[in-house]
């Protein structure tokens, strides 16, 4: 499981201001060992050394042209520097100061593909430099060291492995912790405000990209829910809140997201459905919420819900104040309602028609 950080769009903006020094400090050197080793007559290995100055500064202008490019880069990358650690294994042994980067691959590893997939690398990275050196008779003249020195060469290669791993492991469970209070609320565990809009720019910016992919908004408030709080205790509102938290977490799907917006008041974020279809969903919302909280309390709870879609371009403040309108508009027609945008002049006219009979 990958750390949350690695999709945060300020680390991986931060992360490609690194590469971008990283990368041709890597080629200097890379290139100041090519004319040590030339000078020394060690053309073979200078010609490995040659690899990274040749491709380095292509990949680092790709992984620039979109999203998929960078992630696609810093695979290149990692392929790269697998390849420089092979070579080092085959032909660059006869200079020991190569192997001063053995302890640096594993960081490069875990730096560029994150803590699942940089442990896989360092360890198939481990496996051919021990298959290289042992397995391939015809690379004897490249081997100045005896078997126990690269034993103990791979040894601090394996310490490297375990301490970056444990380093960006602890990191990533640390990080998520702090996510998660951030983000959820830890009363009915469903993403809190903070984490909603988080969230919901993300399915917009989507919704914008995409003109074939909709996006829906529910909103729904428990009615009454004060009336709850002061006749059976904040301990059976709790409650209710848990349990109708619970029950919509399993009737939405996999990609759809319940919010707590404050108090008793819910957002279901929709992606990928249309209008038409998130009417459905908001009456299966509210009779969700009162099949759910019927053996909770003596009477059950209902919900009074607004119902709308994304218009590509509009600010969210306005979705939301649109989807809150909605549901205050089945409030005010007579709650346990649903209430879609296209019903708003039917609810006005009913309002009316009270007013005058008022």
């Amino acid at each position: 499981m990958e750390s949350s950080y690695e999709k945060d769009q300020e680390y991986i903006a931060a992360k490609r201001r690194f590469l971008d020094v990283a990368v041709w400090l890597g080629v200097a050197a890379a290139l100041v060992s090519a004319f040590i080793q030339f000078r020394d007559a060690e053309y073979v290995v200078a010609a490995q050394s040659l690899c990274f100055p040749l491709f380095a500064p292509f990949v680092l202008l790709y992984l620039r042209r979109s999203d998929a490019a960078y992630h696609r880069g810093l695979t290149l990358f990692a392929l790269l520097t697998l390849l420089g650690q092979s070579l080092t294994t085959l032909f660059g042994l006869t200079n020991v100061v190569n192997l001063c980067w053995y302890a640096i691959y594993p960081l490069a590893y875990f730096f560029l593909l994150g803590p699942s997939r940089g442990l896989k690398w360092s360890l198939a990275g481990l496996c051919l430099s021990v298959v290289f050196y042992w397995a391939l008779p015809w690379t004897e003249g490249y081997r100045p060291l005896d078997p126990v020195a690269f034993s103990m060469v791979m040894l601090a290669y394996c310490v490297a492995v375990m301490l970056a791993w444990f380093h960006v492991h602890m990191v990533g469970a640390y990080q998520r912790q702090l996510y998660e209070r951030v983000n959820y609320d830890h009363l009915t565990g469903a993403l809190n405000r903070v984490g909603g809009i988080d969230l919901l720019q993300r399915y917009v910016s989507l919704a914008n990209r995409d003109p074939d992919r909709p996006l829906a908004v529910v909103s729904f408030d428990l009615d009454d829910f004060k009336y709850v709080n002061d006749t059976f205790g904040h301990d059976s509102g709790d409650r209710v809140l848990r349990g109708v938290a619970k029950a919509i977490a399993v009737v939405i799907r996999g990609s759809d997201c319940l919010v707590r917006w404050g108090g008793e008041e819910f957002l279901v974020l929709l992606p990928g459905t249309p209008l038409e279809n998130a009417r459905g969903i908001g009456e299966k919302l509210r009779s969700v919420v009162r099949t759910a909280t019927r053996d909770l309390l003596p009477l059950p709870v209902t919900a009074s819900v607004g119902v709308t879609a994304y218009q590509r371009g509009e600010s969210i403040a306005s979705l939301l104040k649109r989807v809150d309108d909605l549901m205050y508009s089945a409030k005010r027609s007579g709650k346990d309602a649903v209430v879609h945008e296209h019903d708003v002049p039917l609810a006005a006219s009913a309002e009316r028609v009270s007013a005058e009979a008022g």
